[in-house]
């Protein structure tokens, strides 16, 4: 039986080149300015162009304790923080239990993924982990 039930988005979340929050992407598309600028989190020795929308280290305010921070992959810290934004949108009690997210985009995880091919091959030092990609 089809459900009836009506859904309405009451809250966004946001992680961009801008910053953590949707004031943050608000204010930088205001301003006309770009967030495009030199990468620092990946080696681009090797292309044409050093130039990336990298997103910022994320300030202390939008960790959560719901989850171990550090495990998280970046792609699921942009997760995280972009849901906590909209639950806390909404107003809604989550008593401490996670939320759904839907991406809009992302690269999901691609930073860790090319650290573990690069151990996996021999160019960066170490043995990649299998549980690195459990989190």
């Amino acid at each position: 039986m089809k459900s009836k039930r009506r859904i309405a988005v009451s809250g966004i979340g946001a992680v961009s080149a801008f910053g953590w929050g949707t004031d943050s992407l608000r204010a930088g598309l205001i301003s006309g300015s770009t967030a495009i600028d030199a990468t620092s989190i990946l080696d681009t020795s090797g292309h044409r162009t050093q130039l990336a929308g990298e997103v910022p280290s994320a300030p202390e305010s939008v960790k959560t304790s719901i989850f171990d921070w550090d495990v998280l992959s970046r792609a699921d810290q942009f997760a995280v923080a972009a849901a906590n934004e909209a639950v806390n949108q909404a107003g809604l009690k989550t008593r401490g239990r996670p939320h759904g997210v839907f991406f809009g985009g992302s690269t999901a995880g691609m930073l860790e993924a090319e650290e573990w091919y690069s151990r996996l091959i021999g160019v960066c030092t170490g043995r990649p982990s299998p549980v690195s990609y459990t989190h």
